[in-house]
């Protein structure tokens, strides 16, 4: 699904086929994620090839890179937190 999210609703669309204690523990994790992101900032899940920016101070939005063969990573800052990565932009580029 592409389109604007809050933490919350990705959460339920990525992790509802889960226990409830299970979803609930990892939407407050994706939440914490986003409050460690900056707007342009992107968090991605490799296992399940989807991306994701921050859109603005509420909200992800879905990107679509099925097309792309090579990302360059050279204009973010990396952090790879239990198996998920995401990136804030470097200082000056946003």
């Amino acid at each position: 699904m592409i389109g604007l999210f809050t933490p919350d609703e990705l959460g339920n669309d990525l992790w509802d086929v889960l226990p409830e204690y299970q979803s609930k523990a990892n939407c407050f994790w994706l939440n914490e994620i986003f409050k460690v992101l900056k707007v342009g900032g992107v968090w991605c899940w490799p296992e399940t090839a989807r991306v994701f920016k921050k859109a603005d101070n509420e909200h992800f939005i879905e990107l679509d890179y099925s097309n792309y063969k090579t990302t360059s990573y050279k204009s973010f800052d990396l952090k790879n937190h239990f198996g998920y990565v995401y990136f804030n932009p470097k200082e000056g580029e946003e």
